[in-house]
């Protein structure tokens, strides 16, 4: 059984720190430093639950089905398989984002910290809905 808490964990941060960036935004007098602020913390919180959601991926693959020399290839190849085990369901988007986290070192140009923080909306309901899976077949 893994323990899924640092994964929870980061979700949730992920997921405050969506909420409070979305607060921001919807008022009008929220100062421009603010809410780069808020989106350099959507970021960030991204990286972190991207970075965990594919290495629990890769480990519950291994522990369930001993794919490590499968796993060991790519991230790509990881969220082929994944979508094979029925892990997530759109294969397509989980490499879209591992794309656009290879960008965040670079969000210090404001059309990429934006197209990151978007991605990061994008990518929430998905990690929420990875994490459930595990759930459900954590055994």
């Amino acid at each position: 059984m893994l323990d899924l808490t640092v994964l929870k964990n980061a979700i949730t941060a992920l997921d405050n720190s969506v909420q409070y960036s979305a607060r921001l935004q919807n008022n009008h007098e929220c100062d421009i430093v603010a809410f780069e602020t808020s989106r350099a913390g959507v970021i960030h919180n991204f990286e972190t639950a991207y970075e965990l959601c594919w290495k629990m991926m890769k480990r519950w693959l291994d522990k369930n089905f001993n794919l490590e020399s499968e796993t060991n290839k790519s991230k790509k190849q990881l969220f082929r398989i994944a979508g094979e085990y029925a892990l997530i369901d759109n294969f397509a988007l989980w490499v879209t984002f591992n794309d656009k986290r290879n960008l965040t070192a670079h969000t210090y140009n404001g059309d990429t910290a934006e197209d990151v923080y978007n991605i990061a909306l994008i990518f929430l309901p998905e990690a929420k809905k990875f994490l459930s899976v595990l759930e459900t077949r954590n055994d």
